[in-house]
């Protein structure tokens, strides 16, 4: 049903793996089976023939799902499973697994190895998360749903039909919402949760209701009866009997519901002790079940059959009904114990099969494990290698810093000596030309001295000539002293550099003479 609900969906690069599988499913259906696998088992080894794993790995499946569907033949899916499996675990992807998984799980539902089912279920689920396809998707909740059921996980069978209808909602699709209200309420039914059962039911009669599908309006009008019939609420469980029937009145095909309908009906009438209207539906019920070849349904109604004719006193009837009821119930046991024995072996089988591909996982996990490793090892080498490197940089540069400092240092060192001797050449020129300037300016400083003592000492005895030469003599003292001191203040000026140069003739002689001049009174 989830097929159908899903046509016409966007379109997704992975479309093609799901056309592929539901063109599948529609060939198998319609296909003769020995000309169906004829034709696959020669293009299997046309491709085997030249090589073509990519195209053998894909019949493989196709012919593995034609047993699984119609030939029963476990063993030989299960070969052309592991087949496929041995071509596609090779592969870095996954997604080629996904379909396998889908297989495999299938087979171990035909053995009722649900915990098997839903191990690889849950390995296809991994994969389709990936897929980004969402149909997949969704068709594994579903199966994975229905797996959690038959192995008492109700919990998490609504958590994968929780995942179908928040989809169905979002994408407003109305058919998918129902069924995933449909597969809720039966949830919720098995573990007794009526209220939330009864929810459910209503939600998705409501929606069936609007899309004008009667024959699923009607299941969901017998899941709410026999609700209210498990909670003594027989005249509002009559009542939802009698209108599903209604809605299948002008439908003939549909006979196993309607016979399902009947035995209800019958159920309700013989817990409220009328049995004549239960005997009256459930004559309408065994030609239903008998048209329908149901054997549960057929064995429902001789235990029912059985019980209303011995409330009604009539025993022979009720005996012979108990003595169909047995024998068909020994004939159904009888046939689990034989099927029971066939799935045991072929679930053996199976499982043995099944440690092939456990092995070939084990190994391709391993290889995982240790290509990660090499990786990580190769990770923490290029690390190693990049620190090494980032420090013999550190090392060099740090070693070229200290080549440039010692080489600036060794040329300030070089510049210090220099500017030191340059220092003491210029400290011994000042202390020489102090020398020279207390020599120079102790001549001047003694003339002065001598002719200011014979004036102070001897101005008495001394005629106004001889006290005008002295005076002429000292004028001249002082102004050569006054030469002297202007001479030494120009110098000091060119030694500090404040003096401007400026280039110009003159008279040597001239400039000799006052020298002379300058030195006559020494």
């Amino acid at each position: 049903m989830l097929s159908s609900s899903l046509s016409g969906f966007a379109q997704n690069p992975a479309e093609a793996e799901w056309n592929w599988f539901q063109d599948l499913q529609t060939e198998i259906k319609n296909q003769d089976t020995e000309r169906l696998l004829f034709i696959k088992k020669t293009a299997l080894q046309e491709a085997v023939d030249v090589e073509r794993t990519d195209i053998e790995s894909k019949l493989s499946k196709e012919l593995a799902f034609v047993h699984l569907t119609k030939t029963n033949e476990l063993e030989i899916a299960m070969e052309h499973l592991i087949r496929a499996f041995e071509i596609d675990n090779i592969k870095e992807n996954q997604e080629p697994l996904l379909y396998v998984y889908i297989g495999i799980s299938m087979l171990f539902e035909k053995v009722e190895d649900y915990d098997g089912s839903t191990e690889f279920l849950e390995k296809a689920s991994v994969i389709a998360r990936n897929y980004q396809f969402t149909p997949i998707r969704l068709y594994i909740n579903q199966k994975l749903g229905k797996a959690y059921t038959e192995i008492e996980a109700s919990g998490k069978a609504l958590e994968q039909y929780e995942n179908i209808l928040a989809f169905a909602k979002i994408e407003r699709m109305p058919q998918l919402e129902a069924e995933a209200h449909a597969d809720i309420a039966r949830t919720y039914h098995i573990e007794k949760d009526y209220d939330q059962a009864f929810s459910a039911y209503q939600q998705a009669l409501d929606i069936y209701r609007r899309l004008g599908n009667s024959l699923q309006e009607a299941v969901c009008m017998h899941g709410i009866g026999l609700l209210y019939h498990e909670q003594k609420e027989t005249d509002e469980a009559l009542e939802q009997y009698k209108a599903a029937l209604y809605l299948l009145q002008n439908t003939a095909e549909w006979i196993p519901i309607k016979a399902k309908l009947y035995n209800s009906i019958a159920a309700n009438y013989l817990s409220i002790n009328n049995a004549e209207r239960a005997l009256a539906n459930l004559r309408i019920a065994n030609l239903a079940a008998q048209e329908s070849q149901d054997q549960p349904i057929i064995l429902n109604t001789y235990d029912l059959l059985s019980k209303a004719y011995k409330s009604l006193g009539n025993y022979q009837s009720a005996l012979e009904y108990n003595e169909l009821y047995q024998a068909l119930e020994d004939f159904i046991q009888d046939e689990k114990t034989d099927r029971k024995i066939l799935k045991i072996q072929r679930k053996n089988d199976i499982s043995q099969k099944q440690n092939l591909i456990n092995d070939l996982e084990f190994k391709k996990n391993q290889q995982a494990v240790e290509l990660e490793q090499q990786k990580k090892s190769q990770q923490i080498l290029v690390i190693i290698i990049v620190l090494i490197a980032i420090i013999l940089i550190l090392i060099l540069t740090l070693f070229i810093l200290l080549s440039r400092n010692n080489k600036n240092l060794k040329a300030a060192n070089q510049k210090v000596r220099v500017q030191n001797v340059e220092l003491q050449d210029l400290n011994a020129t000042k202390n020489k030309f102090f020398s020279i300037i207390s020599h120079d300016l102790k001549g001047p400083l003694n003339s002065l001295t001598s002719f200011s003592g014979l004036l102070m000492n001897h101005t008495e005895s001394l005629t106004t000539e001889e006290i005008k030469m002295l005076a002429t003599d000292l004028d001249k003292s002082l102004k050569n002293l006054f030469t002297l001191l202007e001479n030494l203040l120009e110098w000091s000026r060119s030694q500090t550099g404040n003096i401007e140069f400026k280039a110009e003739k003159f008279n040597l002689t001239e400039l000799l003479n006052k020298n002379k001049k300058l030195l006559e009174q020494q």
